[in-house]
């Protein structure tokens, strides 16, 4: 992930990819939040992008964001077939997905 540096009233994305891979249907969707050290939440949508194990997508920050060290919260996967599992902050594969805005 990228840190944003957020100026006047623009708006920033903080552009993300992530690999991932089910075993029998393949991922449908992919959702989640990023969360700020007082709670504030941002949240995304990744697509498709390239082969079928990588995704990217974007959380968008304002000159309203908090500034400071934030970190992806959730993440919800869904396979094609509608099972899903939730990564929450806790879970190893989420550690390092932080991100600064300044």
């Amino acid at each position: 992930m990228q840190d944003a540096d957020v100026e006047g009233n623009s708006q920033t994305p903080v552009i993300f990819t992530l690999t991932v891979a089910d075993d029998y249907c393949g991922i449908g969707s992919i959702a989640g939040y990023a969360e700020s050290a007082k709670g504030e939440r941002l949240p995304f949508t990744a697509a498709l992008s390239g082969d079928e194990n990588t995704w990217a997508g974007h959380i968008t920050v304002s000159r309203a964001t908090e500034r400071g060290k934030w970190h992806v919260a959730f993440v919800e996967l869904v396979d094609n077939a509608g099972n899903f599992k939730d990564y929450s902050a806790a879970d190893a594969v989420l550690r390092d997905a932080t991100f600064q805005v300044r």
